[in-house]
């Protein structure tokens, strides 16, 4: 029984790669989204993620990112990012590093297009020793333990190039990107030749200011937006909107699957002042997997800090403007 869990493990390694981590609060991971951000503020920006998938399996599915980016005068933008996918919590980690270079092209006083690239590596891992084994669970007592790994295979352990391009453009109030992920299609498997697909984004925002009366202060400010992804055969498409007020934002949006019928109604709650921006999100599945497999949680925190002085060239550059604010959720 032992040795066909690590085949199916082996071959779950080699095939379930076919498709990235999709966050729910894709705006607010935005290397990731769309490597074009890089160097879209004129603070120095650290952003981190969590995602906890289908927490009724006990965390089968938890993914971490982490991402710096910060913009260069006259240069452009720089920014690193790292992302981690834990399976089976913890029995199999796929881990990747990525720098990002973005170019920035000037072509009105509100206008701008910027170009990007990132380059990095992505490592695949599966360790047996973090399983679960028939020989540990007793059929009345549950589990007990004690598992023998004279017999168990190595640890397994792979790397590849990833590279990825992106490209944004944003004009006063709306902002429309594209990008491509897996350009080199890693073969990370680790007893076939198969290899991640090239992943396509497309995504679009706007913010669109809210008054009364005929009154020139903002009561509030309402932001939709969209996004579509595919990835080999998989497609996927989110759409909604979020109001945000004073410190406070709330959205909604909803997730079409067009291959898994695994669709979501998204919550999402966020807070922010000069500092900091913190969010949470709910994804409510639609679908037969809700009361078996539970939803989906993710948190994502953003920091601005030391703000670049800019130079006369820099002040007229144009950023996308989504949340104002804080402009901590461009898009």
């Amino acid at each position: 029984m032992r040795k066909i869990l690590i085949i199916v493990l082996v071959l779950v390694g080699s095939c379930v790669y076919a498709q990235d981590t999709y966050y729910t609060q894709f705006f607010a991971n935005k290397l990731d989204l769309n490597p074009a951000f890089a160097g879209s503020r004129y603070h120095h920006r650290v952003i981190a993620n969590y995602r906890n998938q289908w927490d009724k399996f006990n965390n089968p599915f938890m993914t971490y990112a982490v991402s710096y980016d910060c913009y260069m005068d006259n240069f452009g933008g720089l920014g690193i990012q790292i992302q981690q996918d834990r399976q089976a919590n913890g029995a199999q980690i796929t881990t990747s590093m990525a720098g990002v270079y973005s170019y920035m092209m000037k072509i009105s006083h509100n206008t701008a297009l910027r170009f990007a690239i990132s380059c990095g590596v992505i490592n695949n891992h599966l360790d047996p020793t973090n399983l679960v084994y028939s020989d540990m669970i007793d059929i009345d007592r549950g589990f007990i333990g004690g598992h023998d790994g004279s017999s168990d295979p190595v640890v397994y352990d792979k790397k590849a190039l990833d590279v990825g391009v992106g490209a944004l453009f944003n004009i006063e109030k709306y902002t429309f990107g594209v990008s491509a992920k897996h350009l080199s299609e890693p073969s990370i498997a680790f007893t076939t030749k198969s290899v991640i697909p090239i992943k396509y984004v497309f995504h679009a925002g706007a913010e669109y200011p809210i008054s009364f009366n005929g009154l020139r202060d903002v009561a509030f400010t309402f932001c939709p937006l969209f996004m579509f992804q595919m990835q080999d055969d998989n497609k996927q498409m989110n759409y909604g909107f979020y109001i945000n007020k004073f410190n406070l934002s709330a959205g909604t949006w909803f997730r079409q699957n067009f291959k898994m019928k695994y669709d979501s109604m998204i919550f999402m709650l966020a807070f922010d002042n000069k500092f900091f921006r913190l969010g949470y999100s709910y994804d409510l599945a639609v679908n037969r997997l809700t009361p078996a497999g539970g939803n989906v949680h993710e948190l994502s925190l953003i920091f601005l800090f030391g703000s670049r002085k800019k130079s006369h060239r820099a002040s007229q550059v144009p950023c996308p403007r989504f949340f104002g604010k804080q402009n901590y959720l461009e898009l």
